[in-house]
Formats: structure tokens, C-alpha cells, sequence
């Protein structure tokens, strides 16, 4: 029970971490036009970028999907699954934003 504390609390401080660092960044000036022109332009080719990565990936959850329906007969399984794709393709989401 300790552990399962310690790692919620763990967590809970990464979060605030993260939290902090983004307010100390985003209170930063943008910096000069051509700063922002550039930046605008890398926004718009991540964009692209995580467009393409979401289609691949979804063919493969898709088959994994299946394969693991097929050998754990279990929407418990195929669930967890489901889910962890999910928060990890909305984590790589606000990464690049």
C-alpha cells in the first residue's frame, strides 16, 4: 500500500513539475516575427506529422485489437489496451503543441 502511495504521490509532484516549467516557458516572450514565422511553420509540419503517425498507428491497434481478442477472450484486455493507445497518442499530442 505504501508503494501504490508513493507512487501516486510521485505523480502528483511530476504534474505539478510540469505545470510549473509550462507557466515559466509560456510567461516568455515568443521572440522576434521571424521566430514566430519559424515556429508557425514547425507547428504546421508536426501537425502533418502526427496526422500520418495517428493512420499507422490505427491500422496497428486495430490488429492488435483483434490478435488480443482472439487470444485473452477478454474485453478487460482489449480495453487496458485501447486505453493506454489512447493516452499515450493524446500525450504525444500535447507534446508537439
Amino acid at each position: 500500500m505504501i508503494l501504490v502511495l508513493l507512487t501516486l504521490a510521485v505523480g502528483l509532484f511530476a504534474m505539478l513539475m510540469v505545470g510549473y516549467l509550462a507557466h515559466i516557458v509560456n510567461r516568455e516572450p515568443p521572440g522576434t516575427d521571424e521566430m514566430i514565422r519559424v515556429a508557425n511553420y514547425i507547428i504546421e509540419s508536426a501537425d502533418a506529422f502526427i496526422r500520418r503517425m495517428y493512420k499507422s498507428i490505427a491500422i496497428f491497434v486495430v490488429l492488435m485489437v483483434i490478435l488480443l481478442a482472439i487470444i485473452f477472450r477478454s474485453f478487460v484486455v482489449v480495453g487496458v489496451f485501447v486505453l493506454g493507445v489512447f493516452l499515450s497518442l493524446t500525450a504525444a499530442f500535447i507534446g508537439l503543441h
